[in-house]
């Protein structure tokens, strides 16, 4: 199976719960060149010391950041966000904050929320965010990163973000 159809294969609770795809991916877990993994992606980026590949699908894109000499740095999934986009794509699992909010509900998750300006972000217990873009008064699921910085770092990024005080 290909690195572009493990990605695909990955569930987005599964990778919520992970925090990172490099759990999920045999690839990613193995030995495997670091020039297999790049041939497989659809377009690769070099900003100065990371690479980040990324696999197009139909209604998202993957993102996932290496070093130069391959170690694995993070990832990310970018969502299309539009009229009719969001409700037919079939691995979207919490498409609005409402939808959310009832994962949590459920003990699915243990996040906090943050309201920033023009997104919707929720900080889950693994560090691992999910995005909500705001556009019109309508919320919709538009990008979730994987872990890349400490719980904390990114709990007081977010709180920067919102506003309030860092305590």
């Amino acid at each position: 199976m290909t690195v572009k159809s493990q990605i695909q294969a990955v569930d987005m609770m599964d990778y919520l719960r992970a925090g990172r795809l490099n759990g999920l991916i045999n690839a990613f877990r193995s030995d495997e060149s670091f020039e297999i993994l790049k041939s497989g992606a659809d377009s690769v980026w070099l900003s100065g010391e990371i690479v980040t590949l990324t696999f197009a699908y139909d209604r998202h894109s993957v993102h996932v950041s290496f070093s130069r000499s391959g170690e694995y740095l993070f990832d990310s999934v970018d969502f299309e966000t539009g009229p009719g986009l969001s409700e037919s794509a079939d691995l979207l699992f919490a498409d609005t904050p409402g939808d959310m909010e009832k994962l949590l509900a459920a003990g699915l998750f243990d996040a906090e929320r943050f309201d920033l300006q023009d997104e919707v972000v929720y900080l889950l217990s693994n560090a691992a965010t999910v995005h909500y873009a705001i556009n019109q008064k309508e919320a919709r699921l538009c990008k979730i990163a994987g872990t890349c910085i400490s719980l904390r770092e990114t709990h007081d990024y977010l709180k920067r973000l919102a506003g309030s005080p860092i305590v």
